[in-house]
């Protein structure tokens, strides 16, 4: 092996052996890769249902299911009974696996089984000279939006169940992400990469540098994806420096994209039932020495819920994530919980009422926020594991009036000892109680522990005094 041969994959090696210092990643020799089991689906509940929403023909609610011993239900409405595949970036990955994906998905039972499928990538960039020596383009795509050549190359796989769109914009926000049933990760950022795991439920996240590549996933402990996604990170092409200008022309895109193209349709296969089918496993591996190692999955039955963050989402995709019927969405949640924080308690009421759903505000000692979207008529006060105690305030709210109702009164009665406030809210007013040292006259309940807690009169929002801490 020449002399800048082997410094390119001592490259390759220093960027893994980062990863390895930072996460809990298997390494396989050619003896134990045999022993270790490759196949997931063995601890995949698989199954695909589609069925019509109450009131919203001709739309569509997938529920997919996948991951862990226990079923996980992702359920949310699809426009146009499509269900929606997003591969962000179009450079040295995204330009190969379009293809490849197009291609699978444009004939078979599969696509029949899952679709219509909308298959759309995102790129805000234009072919360039430079591109043209390790992307999937040619001389006369140079000047033209990389999207608009990638899909006018793959009209010819467009068919009544497969959509091919190209859009022409970097991801900047969570909406994209939010509309899509599965997301793969194909451009080196390290911002859309937070983004599409923080906000995507089924997601590929695919990276190269030289002949090699990784590749997480949905599965992998979200400690070690955030770990090794630091915000920092400059971004970077998948060749080496000097790769493009010397010649040096590297192949580890090409493998980040076989790996995405078999784990989309095995995703696809478990999706649709087939009891066969195997994703790959999150892994590491370069050309030169092979597989190096596979990441661990996540033994996401053990981890507590996290606390939710308080950011404002733009009302369009609030809007249409209510209108879809995916009310435990994670905007959404972060959304109600910014209204609590900015004590705007009109616009945390509308947004329940939009989705016709009481939903629970539960802040611990730390002023952590926990939200959950309840049922028309019910919403229960669920202390989180790993909360800080006291829980200093509950909020919840009701369809119209603000009363205290007797399951508001048995979360209460329960968790006395641990809550100082309780705010329920109505269309335009709020009743708030407070827990006291000593039995008040105007109380909850005469001769139980609710004798502690004030029952104060019906207020409008106006004349509320709550102190959240929104800066934490």
């Amino acid at each position: 092996m020449q002399e800048t041969e082997w410094s390119s994959q001592l490259s390759w090696l220093r960027l893994i052996g980062k990863l390895l210092e930072q996460s809990e990643l298997c390494l396989v020799s050619s003896a134990a890769s045999e022993a270790m089991p490759s196949d997931p689906a063995p601890r995949l509940a698989q199954k695909h249902v589609r069925h019509c929403m109450a009131g919203n023909s001709g739309h569509a609610v997938a529920a997919i299911i996948i991951e862990g011993e226990k079923m996980n239900i992702i359920e949310k409405q699809i426009e146009e009974n499509e269900l929606v595949i997003s591969v962000i970036g179009a450079g040295g990955i995204g330009s190969l696996l379009m293809p490849a994906l197009a291609r699978a998905l444009c004939a078979g039972e599969l696509v029949k089984e899952v679709g219509p499928v909308l298959l759309q990538v995102f790129d805000g960039d234009i072919v360039e000279e430079k591109n043209l020596q390790h992307q999937n383009f040619n001389s006369s795509d140079v000047g033209s939006k990389k999207v608009d050549a990638l899909v006018g190359s793959l009209s010819h796989c467009q068919t009544s169940n497969l959509r091919i769109v190209g859009v022409p914009v970097d991801v900047r926000t969570a909406t994209p992400i939010a509309h899509s049933d599965i997301t793969i990760v194909a451009v080196d950022s390290m911002p859309v990469r937070n983004l599409v795991h923080r906000y995507s439920q089924l997601w590929l996240d695919l990276r190269c540098q030289g002949d090699g590549f990784v590749a997480f996933d949905f599965r992998v402990d979200s400690k070690v994806v955030s770990q090794s996604t630091p915000l920092e990170a400059p971004s970077a092409s998948c060749q080496l420096p000097d790769a493009i200008e010397s010649g040096n022309i590297q192949f580890g895109h090409h493998l980040a994209a076989a790996h995405g193209a078999q784990w989309l349709v095995q995703c696809l296969r478990i999706i649709s039932g087939q009891t066969m089918a195997s994703m790959p496993n999150p892994q590491s591996a370069n050309i030169s020495f092979g597989t190096l190692g596979r990441f661990e999955l996540d033994k996401i039955n053990l981890k507590p819920k996290p606390s939710n963050e308080a950011i404002n989402h733009p009302s369009q995709l609030i809007i249409d994530l209510v209108a879809s019927g995916n009310h435990g969405a994670l905007p959404i949640k972060e959304t109600l919980a910014h209204h609590a924080y900015a004590k705007d308690w009109k616009s945390l009421w509308n947004l329940a009422d939009s989705m016709g759903r009481e939903v629970s505000l539960l802040f611990d000692a730390e002023d952590k926020v926990w939200v959950d979207i309840g049922t028309v008529g019910q919403v229960k006060l669920s202390p989180p594991e790993g909360a800080k105690i006291p829980f200093k305030l509950w909020i919840h709210t009701h369809p119209r009036e603000a009363y205290w109702s007797s399951t508001d009164l048995d979360s209460i009665l329960m968790f006395s000892r641990i809550l100082e406030q309780a705010l329920v809210l109505g269309h335009d007013h709020c009743k708030r109680s407070i827990r006291m040292l000593t039995p008040v006259r105007d109380c909850l309940e005469d001769g139980s522990e609710l004798s502690l807690w004030t029952d104060e009169p019906t207020v409008n929002y106006e004349s509320l005094e709550v102190v959240v801490n929104a800066s934490r």
